[in-house]
C-alpha cells in the first residue's frame, strides 16, 4: 500500500467523523472514560470502525484522543496507557481494509500558559509515552487534534519527531469564534508556527462547525503543506421557536466541495 503522504499527494482524503458522540447516543455516560472502552468494550469500537470504513472513509482514527497518562490519570487508568493506546491501534487495524490507521493524540488538559516547567516536562514526557505505544503497535499516522494550546502542541509535535521521525504528523489547532488562537494568532501563522514544529498537515478540527472553518483552512492552503479541516455540528440554530442543529450530511456536503475546491486536501468529522 502507498503510504499515507504519497496518497494525499496523489488525490484529497476522507476522515472519518465522531467517536466521542457516537459512544454518547449508544450509552455510555460522559463521565466514562471512552479510552478505556478499547480494553472493556472493544465490540463498540469496532461497530464504529467498521461503519465509517463502510461509508467511505479513506483515514480511520484510533479511540486515544484522551489516552495519554496525565488525562487517564484522572480516571484511575494511568497504569494502562499502553494498553490502550495499542488496543485502539489494533481495533481500528482490524476494521481499515485498507484503510489508514491515524493514532489520535489529544491535549493533556493541563493549562499550558501557566504551567510551571516542572508540569511541562510530565506533559513532555505523557506525549512521548503515548506516541510510542501508537507507532509501536503499527499506525500509519498520528493526528494531533483539538489543541487550544498551541505551544502544548508545538511540544506535542516536536515529542513526536524524537521518538517517531519516520511518522506523518496532521497537526490541527481549535479556532476561537474570531478565527484565532491563543489570543489573536491568525490561520496562517499558526500554519507557519506547525509547520517549523514538524508538521507534515496542518489544519483546524472542532470548536465550530463547515461555515466557521472553512475561512480557517482556506487561509492556512498558503503554507506549503497540505491543510486538514474536520468540523463539528456546529452551533445550534432557532428556527421557529426550535433549538436545531442544521449541520445535516446535505450541509457538511456543500462545504465539503467548497474545501476541496479552496485547496484543503484532508476533510472529516469531529465530536
Amino acid at each position: 500500500m502507498a503510504s499515507f503522504l504519497d496518497t494525499l499527494a496523489e488525490r484529497p482524503l476522507l476522515f472519518d467523523g465522531a467517536i466521542g458522540s457516537w459512544l454518547y447516543d449508544h450509552g455510555v455516560l460522559h463521565t466514562a472514560c471512552y479510552d478505556e472502552l478499547n480494553l472493556s468494550r472493544p465490540a463498540l469500537l469496532r461497530d464504529i470502525h467498521h461503519q465509517y470504513r463502510a461509508a467511505g472513509a479513506d483515514i480511520l482514527e484510533t479511540n486515544t484522543f484522551g489516552a495519554n497518562r496525565i488525562s487517564l490519570q484522572r480516571h484511575g487508568h494511568a497504569d494502562h496507557t499502553v494498553a490502550i493506546n495499542q488496543a485502539g491501534v489494533a481495533l481500528a487495524r482490524e476494521c481499515a481494509d485498507g484503510a489508514f490507521v491515524a493514532g489520535a493524540v489529544g491535549p493533556t488538559g493541563v493549562r499550558f500558559a501557566v504551567a510551571t516547567s516542572s508540569e511541562r516536562d510530565q506533559v513532555r514526557a505523557a506525549f512521548e509515552e503515548q506516541i510510542t505505544a501508537l507507532v509501536d503497535a503499527g499506525v500509519d499516522l498520528l493526528v494531533f487534534e483539538t489543541f487550544a494550546s498551541i505551544t502544548e502542541l508545538e511540544t506535542a509535535l516536536d515529542a513526536a519527531r524524537t521518538v517517531a521521525a519516520d511518522v506523518p504528523r496532521v497537526a490541527q489547532m481549535m479556532f476561537d469564534a474570531d478565527g484565532t488562537v491563543d489570543g489573536g494568532l491568525t490561520p496562517e501563522v499558526v500554519a507557519e508556527r506547525l509547520v517549523a514544529a514538524g508538521a507534515d498537515v496542518v489544519g483546524a478540527n472542532c470548536g465550530h462547525g463547515p461555515p466557521e472553518l472553512y475561512p480557517v483552512g482556506a487561509q492556512m492552503v498558503g503554507a506549503g503543506v497540505p491543510v486538514s479541516i474536520q468540523p463539528n455540528a456546529g452551533h445550534p440554530a432557532l428556527v421557529d421557536g426550535r433549538t436545531l442543529y442544521v449541520a445535516n450530511p446535505e450541509h457538511f456536503g456543500v462545504f465539503a466541495r467548497r474545501l476541496l475546491k479552496s485547496g484543503v486536501r484532508l476533510i472529516g468529522g469531529c465530536c
